[in-house]
Parts: structure tokens; sequence; C-alpha cells
């Protein structure tokens, strides 16, 4: 599926903000890695870059007890996208920690539900990763 195939179907399933958020990573040409499936660690750092601004965490069968991330070579207003989705089982917690930050003060909370898929957009600000919630507990996009 080309780009803007991608871009025309999100147009119809998600809200203007979600889909200009999208839109804009796409013809930014936004990097990620492979998806990170974490299953017994208790902890994880997001190795953020400029070459890695788009994380995908699954996770598995331990709550975070600290999500933790690197900024790297990324500069002030440098914008990330992390995607969090839960396994099968659900209920998994996360505490932010160490490089992030929150909007208002109150850390995002992922959403419980088996399988669902939470998107956080995040800017960097005086060296951390201040995080909001950009769209929660999304359905998986079929073609």
């Amino acid at each position: 599926m080309n780009k803007t195939v991608f871009l025309n179907i999100l147009e119809n399933v998600f809200p203007p903000t979600v889909n200009q958020a999208l839109n804009d990573w796409f013809l930014k040409g936004k990097q990620s890695v492979a998806e990170v499936t974490l299953t017994d660690e208790t902890t994880y750092e997001v190795p953020f870059n400029s070459d890695n601004t788009f994380a995908k965490l699954v996770l598995g069968s331990a709550n975070l007890t600290a999500l933790t991330c690197d900024i790297g070579d990324l500069n002030e207003g440098d914008e990330v996208l992390l995607r969090i989705t839960q396994d099968g089982t659900g209920a998994r917690t996360i505490s932010w920690s160490t490089g992030f930050a929150a909007a208002g003060g109150t850390d995002p909370t992922v959403t419980a539900s088996t399988d669902a898929i939470d998107l956080f957009k995040g800017v960097v600000v005086d060296g951390e990763v201040v995080l909001i919630a950009l769209a929660q507990d999304i359905a998986t996009l079929t073609a």
C-alpha cells in the first residue's frame, strides 16, 4: 500500500487531529526501528534519535516500573511518536521515568484493554520528551 492510499484511509478512520499528526509524520519521513516486545522486562529505555523518532513497544508479561528515554541527537522542539500495544492479557501499566515529562504534570496512562493500541506524541523540551496522548485504544488498521 502506498503512502497516499494509506493517508486516504486514515482520513476516514481517525479524527482530524490524529489524521494531521500521522500525515505530518509520514510526509516528514520519520523513521522507526522494529517493534520491541517486552517480556519480563520491568525497565526499558526508548532509544529516540534522528534515525528513530517512532518507537513501537508491545507490553508483555510484566508492568513497566520505569520507562525511560534517551533523546540521542534530537534537538529542542523535535517531535517523536510512541506506539504502545497491550498484549493478549492486557492490564499492563507503565511508570514514566527519566527522560519523559508530562504535559500538565499528569503522566499519561495506557489503555488496559487486551490488544489496545495507544499513540503518544512527544516534543523535546529542555532535554526531555514531553508527552501527550494523541489517540488511545485505536483499532488495528486493515486494508
